[in-house]
């Protein structure tokens, strides 16, 4: 299961609101990977062999995001454990660095 990630970076987000962003994002990623784990283990999903159903086989989960500074990178610290992250550059790294605001990471903490 892959959830994706696009949003907003600081200059449209209010810091103070951090602590429930980050609570809300928490909330709906328990809830898909509640979803999820109840949909793999339904054989009328298809993810499940009718014959001999794999019980033992574990959903992986991954955040996809586009690492901006904000909400692309505030989804990662919300995911649960034992999610993945992938990300998605939108240039090589370094030049993506570059484009970031350091007084903006103290903010994402």
């Amino acid at each position: 299961m892959r959830v994706g990630i696009t949003g907003h970076r600081w200059d449209h987000l209010t810091r103070e609101r951090v602590p429930d962003i980050l609570r809300q994002m928490r909330e709906v990623l328990a809830e898909v990977e509640r979803i999820a784990r109840k949909f793999r283990l339904d054989p009328a999903g298809g993810y499940l062999d009718a014959n001999e159903p794999d019980e033992t086989e574990d959903c992986e989960f991954r955040i996809v995001s586009g690492m901006a500074q904000g909400a692309d990178r505030l989804i990662v610290r919300a995911a649960p454990n034992g999610w993945r992250l992938q990300a998605i550059l939108p240039m090589e790294s370094e030049g993506f660095k570059a484009t970031f605001d350091p007084h903006l990471d103290e903010a994402e903490g």
